[in-house]
């Protein structure tokens, strides 16, 4: 008789043979034919399976009356929930004959008790395994701000994690040229697609949560980079060292970035020096050290620092980052990370003015010990890795690093030899596959969760690969979203490492706990995009033999969020709010795993930004009244704010840290003769938001006319998509979109849209590739209302978002009241309602055009622009109160994209850009009798004006702020504001 018993400690299975003169075969044989069509013809409505279910074995032990029932690994696939569970059983139990039906029942999931596949939801034996228990890390995070107003109590505070986006530009040295990992396709690539929800809300979403996040891929989209240290000297920066009571001395080898291009095996971080200093407790006599970048232009830079990691670090080096004159601090734990390049947070910095942007590390410290420095690095640069087959024929990849692989930031981050070129340099592909994972373990290494003694003691306790698989349906369904994990026992693969073919992690984990973090993630991202799609598809979770989820000697998985290859998922895909949807999901479900790895009592999830915000000046001018509500998430009520941070930033200066508020509604003093810019993020105990727009409001010291900005633009949107009997795929000339602030998604345009032609349908250009390309940056106000300030500095200027002057009766007020506004300066933008995009964004609501009907009617100006504004333009409103008429549009190009007026000519921003969203058409509108056109290009009247008695208005087919040449913007809204306030 054979009899199988599961070793659920170790998870394995193990075989005994038995020779026992009463036992039969035939009971097995019996139970296996019954049970065979319930396993083959299984289903689970939570996920859609694409993969053979079987019944693999049946094992009776009439000893024990133990019944095994061992299922393959297309049935592990599934998510078990203790009620999937508990209906297998009962289906099961139906299908067995008696005796055997009241035996002790084992049901096996490609080995595993599918008890045990129930995420944390197991015996007290499972739970030591899958766990942290006693391994938690103790000591000071890695980095952590200082300056925040508020404090992270139920989030992700402490916790390091290391999570990347998918592939990046290699060297295939076949082609003797750089490639993408993946095709072109449907406007964009893997390589570029991923990072477009990753860097701007994954990471952010992370760290918002108080984590601190590494990425082996460089992480900054800004392709200029200022590197200040103390062995070279440089034009586009200053080192400075002041001593004090313990002076800076020379440490020993450390970074110097003396070359231009890297070939393999030359280290940046062995090719100079590092300083330290004696640990001072007191403030005074310290020693301190200031690296002054001279930056090629204003800009955000992220900031890299890098120090030495000896046996004598403290654990709390303060580095304070001056940005425009504000300062923010941040602690480093120097007994971890030491040798490579640390983010501590990317800030706005300006050209010149080096003692307002730079630096500062002091030797002042809470213990005894030693603090180290080294170079510091603003800016996340272009590649400097070169490859190619001899000393002659070495290349770079000529793109920003952000869009190269790991494999290269690895080397430029000091990481060693068989880190980065783990093939010996021979195999660029594949080597920056592993060293994604190995760059996580080497920085791990030495940690609490990844014991040994040859690392940088980074206590990262996870890690997520970001992808978007292939797939492909020829109907408008979604392949959806699957997760990949590796326990090394039941995987298949040719395994050497004794503690992966045991199914363990170094910490003596099992490597389970990579699949209850695979699911949990996939769960909450199946719930989520229900919920705000109305439909998604959940895929398998796979224990597959993938190098990034078996490398990494902690809980790792590849998350394949959607199929970049099929146009069902790509035409939510390519929609910001989905990339936004997307990765709130995945950071709830890293949350959700981490509080249970942890046996965290509570947790809570950051709240969603605000909305409704308008910044009012008084009627003296001397204060600002700050609105605004917060935002219900749809998919978790639990995640109120308890509370919010207004940021203030007056004239060039950078915004500060942040006053924390605890209602939605604040009185601020302002300075006159400033622009005063303001954000808002809401926080509660796990977190906070992602930033408000941003609403400025001038004070000017002798006001004549007020003015409010009312910025209507929150438009965010894909390409257009097109699908016909014959055609598919993305329109990026019809209409690119609106991305959210900047991103390099896109490759270039679609090329091929004839369903008819195999394997080249949906092939796309590469015109687009490096482009940072520009969309709703939200700062439109601050923009208008510097133009306007550049004529008339007698402005008084509030702003206020479309949601809050449709919904606030004090915006409305007329030019009579003493806190009413002679002009509301409307912009629209790109608004339009698509038909496509997740939220619908209609230029004109019935709200706002009843609000611009009554402003106008008490005798205000108003001043509309706008690329979409004829489309839903009501009729009545348009007559009444902007006297024109819809007409067509006008398709731009270099050609008609010039248009005359207003003792000018100008052209707009028709194409996708680095500068400023783009609109590929514009509006004509048609002055009704009493109004003229102002503004004209190929015959036809793009702006009308109407100087009435009672009220007057200016409107444009087309954003102001998209025209191409600043002087001239300028100068037309001066015009704009002299002809509205001419009576």
């Amino acid at each position: 008789m054979l009899v199988m018993l599961t070793g659920v400690a170790n998870f394995e299975l193990y075989t005994l043979h038995f020779e026992l003169g009463t036992a039969s075969a035939q009971p097995a044989v019996t139970i296996k034919s019954r049970l065979a069509d319930y396993f083959s013809n299984y289903t689970n409505s939570e996920y859609t399976n694409a993969d053979p279910i079987r019944l693999t074995d049946v094992i009776v032990d009439s000893e024990t009356r133990t019944l095994t029932l061992a299922a393959n690994a297309g049935f592990a696939s599934q998510p078990f929930t203790r009620e999937t569970v508990g209906r297998i059983r009962r289906e099961v139990v139906r299908l067995i004959p008696p005796p055997y039906n009241a035996y002790r029942i084992v049901i096996l999931a490609n080995g595993t008790p599918i008890e045990d596949l129930v995420p944390f939801d197991w015996s007290d034996t499972v739970a030591s395994r899958r766990r942290w228990g006693e391994l938690e890390h103790r000591g000071y995070p890695w980095v952590a701000p200082l300056s925040l107003p508020y404090s992270i109590t139920q989030g992700l505070q402490g916790r390091h994690f290391s999570v990347w986006a998918s592939h990046g530009r290699y060297y295939d040295f076949n082609k003797s040229s750089w490639q993408w990992q993946r095709p072109r396709l449907y406007c964009t690539t893997e390589d570029l697609f991923t990072q477009s929800f990753v860097v701007p809300f994954l990471i952010p979403m992370l760290e918002n949560a108080g984590a601190v996040v590494f990425s082996p891929r460089e992480r900054d989209w800004q392709r200029e980079e200022v590197v200040v240290d103390n062995d070279v000297e440089s034009p586009t920066g200053t080192y400075t060292e002041t001593n004090g009571l313990y002076p800076w001395e020379n440490g020993g080898s450390g970074f110097a970035h003396s070359q231009t291009i890297y070939r393999d095996r030359e280290n940046p971080f062995e090719m100079g020096t590092f300083r330290k200093a004696e640990a001072q407790p007191r403030k005074r006599q310290t020693s301190q050290i200031v690296w002054r970048p001279e930056l090629p232009a204003d800009g955000r830079y992220a900031v890299y620092v890098s120090y030495a990691t000896l046996p004598t670090s403290v654990s709390d080096a303060e580095y304070t980052v001056r940005h425009r004159g504000m300062n923010t601090k941040f602690r480093v734990n120097q007994k971890m990370g030491g040798g490579t390049w640390v983010y501590l947070g990317t800030f706005d910095f300006g050209t010149g003015a080096p003692v307002d942007n730079c630096v500062i590390l002091s030797n002042q410290s809470n213990y005894r010990g030693t603090v180290t420095a080294d170079a510091v690095r603003f800016g996340g640069g272009m590649g400097n890795i070169a490859r190619g087959d001899s000393i002659h024929d070495h290349i770079r990849s000529g793109l920003p690093r952000y869009l190269e692989g790991s494999r290269y930031y690895a080397q430029w981050a000091g990481m060693p030899f068989a880190t980065y070129a783990n093939r010996e340099g021979t195999n660029d592909y594949a080597e920056d596959i592993n060293a994604r994972s190995l760059s996580t373990n080497r920085l791990a290494r030495g940690s609490v969760y990844l014991p040994g003694d040859s690392g940088l003691c980074v206590p990262i306790e996870l890690s997520l690969a970001v992808h978007s698989d292939a797939g492909f349906r020829p109907d408008r369904s979604h392949i959806g979203t699957l997760g990949i994990y590796t326990t090394g026992i039941h995987t298949p693969g040719d395994f050497t490492d004794s503690l992966l073919l045991q199914g363990l992690l170094p910490s003596l984990r099992s490597r389970l706990m990579s699949r209850d973090l695979c699911d949990m993630v996939m769960t909450q991202v199946d719930q989520d995009l229900r919920h705000v799609c109305g439909t998604w598809n959940r895929r398998q979770i796979y224990d597959r033999n993938y190098s990034e989820t078996r490398v990494p000697q902690v809980p790792g998985i590849i998350l394949e969020t959607l199929s970049h290859q099929n146009f069902a998922d790509l035409l939510r895909g390519h929609d910001p709010n989905f990339k936004m949807w997307l990765s709130r999901a995945i950071y709830k479900g890293i949350l959700k795993y981490t509080a249970s790895v942890h046996a965290l009592p509570a947790i809570v999830a950051q709240p969603l930004p605000v909305s409704h915000f308008s910044a009012r000046l008084d009627a003296k001018g001397d204060s600002v009244t700050l609105s605004w509500r917060a935002t219900t998430d749809p998919t978790d009520s639990l995640s109120q704010p308890t509370g919010y941070v207004v940021y203030v930033s007056e004239g060039d200066r950078g915004y500060d840290n942040g006053q924390a508020v605890p209602d939605t509604q604040i009185r601020m003093p302002v300075r006159r003769g400033v622009l005063t810019k303001f954000q808002i993020r809401a926080f509660n105990e796990g977190g906070s938001s992602l930033p408000s727009e941003e609403l400025c409001v001038y004070s000017p010291r002798n006001p004549r006319h007020r003015v409010l900005i009312v910025n209507a633009f929150q438009r965010l949107a894909g390409p257009q998509p097109i699908d016909t009997d014959s055609t598919r795929g993305f329109d990026i000339d019809a209409d690119p979109g609106v991305v959210y602030r900047y991103s390099p998604c896109y490759c270039g345009r679609q090329v091929n849209f004839a369903k008819s032609t195999g394997e080249n349908f949906g092939q796309s250009g590469n015109e687009l590739e490096g482009m940072l390309i520009a969309g709703n940056t939200f700062d439109f106000p601050t923009l208008h209302a510097r133009d306007f300030l550049m004529s008339d500095t007698t402005l008084a200027i509030s702003s206020c978002s479309r949601r809050a002057y449709e919904s606030d009766a004090a915006l409305r007020r007329a030019p009579s009241s003493s806190a009413g506004f002679n002009v509301v300066d409307l912009i629209l933008g790109a608004q339009r309602n698509d038909g496509y995009s997740m939220e619908a964004s209609p230029a004109f609501t019935p709200e706002l055009c009843t609000a611009l009907s009554d402003y106008a009617k008490q005798g205000g100006a108003l001043l509309v622009s706008g690329a979409y504004i004829t489309d839903g333009l009501p009729t009545d409103f348009a007559a009444a109160t902007l006297h024109l008429a819809a007409g067509g549009s006008l398709m731009l190009n270099d050609t008609t994209a010039n248009l005359v007026g207003m003792n000018t000519s100008f052209s707009i921003y028709h194409a996708p850009n680095e500068e400023r969203y783009s609109v590929p058409r514009i509006s004509e509108v048609i002055p009704l009798s009493d109004a003229f056109p102002s503004i004209a290009g190929s015959g036809h009247s793009f702006a009308v004006a109407y100087p009435g008695d009672k009220h007057r208005t200016l409107t444009y087919g087309f954003p102001l702020e998209c025209i191409r040449q600043k002087e001239i913007r300028q100068a037309v809204l001066a015009a704009s504001l002299t002809f509205l306030l001419t009576h």
